[in-house]
């Protein structure tokens, strides 16, 4: 348990999931992990359930989002 709440990317919800999607997510995970800035969600952890691929990353409060 993080003790924190977090923001979950979900993939592959309607159908399953070609090799070429999953090399891509996997590619994803990794970049996005490597990245810190303050103005990027931090990355947490990935996943694979099932048919779904799931990215855990910071909730971003969009109260403190100037546009």
């Amino acid at each position: 348990s993080l003790n924190r709440s977090v923001a979950v990317k979900v993939l592959g919800v309607n159908g399953g999931l070609d090799l070429n999607y999953k090399h891509r997510f996997l590619n994803e995970a990794r970049l996005q992990s490597s990245l810190q800035h303050p103005n990027i969600a931090a990355f947490y952890d990935f996943k694979e359930f099932g048919d779904q691929l799931l990215i855990f990353m910071e909730l971003v409060d969009l109260s403190l989002i100037h546009i």
